[in-house]
């Protein structure tokens, strides 16, 4: 189970490991192979994974919008030197 969020109509999530050194296992595979199956709600989805460049209006915009529902991100962040990836995952999900 992974959380995710949603701004201006498209879902993200946030590979934070809990601020380790690290990303996690599934940014790599998704770094590797952006198309993937999620599931919500038991309906699978296909989406097409993007990750979000770091520094731009877009990155700034949803990393606020996590960090207010979710402020352990901002912890997290503070606990590593690496920038934690910002995902979109777009498809079907976005509806």
């Amino acid at each position: 189970m992974m959380p995710y969020f949603r701004v201006d109509g498209t879902a993200y999530v946030i590979g934070s490991a809990a601020g380790a050194s690290k990303d996690p296992s599934w940014v790599h595979n998704l770094r590797a192979t952006p198309h993937a199956q999620v599931t919500l709600r038991r309906r699978r989805i296909d989406v097409t994974a993007r990750e979000v460049s770091g520094g731009s209006p877009e990155r700034t915009k949803v990393w606020d919008a996590a960090v207010a529902i979710a402020p352990s991100y901002a912890v997290f962040q503070g606990m590593t030197e690496r920038a934690l990836p910002v995902i979109a995952l777009e498809g079907a999900l976005d509806s």
